[in-house]
């Protein structure tokens, strides 16, 4: 009797491993068929992961011509003693121009590597001060990648594949306004922007602060400001008649 159970629990044991690889297969992608898709985007914004990013030279110097965003790629499968061209596509609802208006350096996999950050750097063109240009990047099959998975239907979760941003020379809304400063400056107007530039000297509003002490001294110094502000002229009123409070 002891036997037939001992047969029987590594019959058991056998068919539950034999269906685990079985999973295990149709979820690793074969090495002739290599995937690449974006892990995060804009990883250097300091939040963790997002897929779109508004960018604006309005308050930069006008010395200032270029400005830099990161994109991280990850591969499916096997990494390969070569470096591997990574190929992007503009959709056709993009305004902004690659080649012209941005570029992508060093856009490869590197060679043993399974993950890599890449530059594309942002140039201050003219006719920025009064449009807002549009570039929706994607992920374009290749001889060397096809692109990797997406997410579709959940809203909470990440494009994998594509990547958007917004270039102006105006005023706007940092895209993660809500997700990190709201928080500590309260709604948004170009106005509360402009002064709380001015007051805190702090200028890449499209990357969040992460450490309480320096968050803190943000808010300290934009409070102080304001008080000056107010002491001196009366209410600051924004550009939508409403006046700039801090919480």
């Amino acid at each position: 009797m002891m036997k037939i159970k001992n047969i029987l629990y590594t019959l058991f044991v056998v068919a539950c491993f034999a269906n685990s690889c079985g999973k295990e297969e149709r979820l690793m992608y074969k090495d002739n068929d290599p995937r690449i898709y974006f892990p995060k985007n804009i990883v250097t914004n300091g939040i963790g992961s997002i897929d779109s990013v508004n960018l604006s030279f309005a308050l930069d110097p006008e010395e200032v011509q270029t400005d830099t965003i990161s994109l991280a790629f990850r591969i499916m499968g096997a990494a390969k003693a070569y470096d591997r061209p990574i190929k992007l596509e503009l959709t056709e609802a993009s305004t902004a121009k690659m080649g012209y208006h941005f570029i992508a350096k060093d856009l490869y996999m590197p060679a043993n590597a399974y993950d890599v950050e890449v530059p594309i750097i942002i140039f201050r063109r003219h006719g920025l001060k009064d449009s807002v240009l549009r570039a929706e990047l994607r992920i374009a099959e290749s001889e060397h990648f096809k692109p990797g998975y997406d997410e579709p239907n959940t809203s909470s979760r990440l494009n994998r594949l594509s990547y958007n941003f917004t270039i102006t020379d105006m005023l706007t809304k940092p895209a993660i306004w809500d997700a990190r400063w709201a928080s500590l400056f309260g709604a948004y107007s170009n106005t509360k922007l402009v002064y709380l530039t001015q007051w805190t000297g702090y200028r890449n509003w499209n990357t969040a602060v992460n450490f309480p002490q320096d968050r803190n001294l943000l808010i300290q110094q934009a409070r102080l400001g304001l008080y000056e502000y107010e002491q001196a002229n009366g209410p600051l009123i924004d550009e939508n008649d409403n006046r700039v409070i801090l919480p």
